[in-house]
């Protein structure tokens, strides 16, 4: 489970060699580096055709807390191993192939060629 990920833009830095993200924020008119945590994603055996590529589906969640009070929240990627990027939109990572489709809580994005 991933706590706190609300908002991904920005720039995301990975180095795979010491398998560290880091995702750069402004705030205030300073950068800031925030080291994120892995992605603990549940892959599943579902699979979805998305143009033309078999995508499989991994799910994780994340809690947010508002005024209302603590929500978990899903995340569903389809993912293709056809593609072995493992990055996505929105700053979703992790998975053994690229991210062509996320939904977010409900708000759906999607990669195009």
């Amino acid at each position: 489970m991933t706590e706190g990920i609300i908002d991904f833009r920005g720039v995301i830095y990975y180095d795979k060699a010491s398998d560290i993200i880091l995702h750069e924020k402004e705030f205030a008119g300073v950068n800031y580096l925030i080291k994120r945590n892995k992605i603990d994603w549940n892959l599943t055996n579902d699979t979805l055709k998305i143009d033309n590529y078999l995508c499989y589906k991994a799910t994780t969640t994340y809690t947010i807390e508002n005024t209302k009070g603590k929500h978990t929240l899903e995340v569903i990627a389809w993912y293709t191993p056809e593609i072995p990027i493992p990055y996505g939109p929105d700053g979703y990572d992790g998975l053994p192939g690229l991210i062509l489709q996320l939904d977010n809580n409900g708000i759906l994005t999607s990669l195009k060629k």
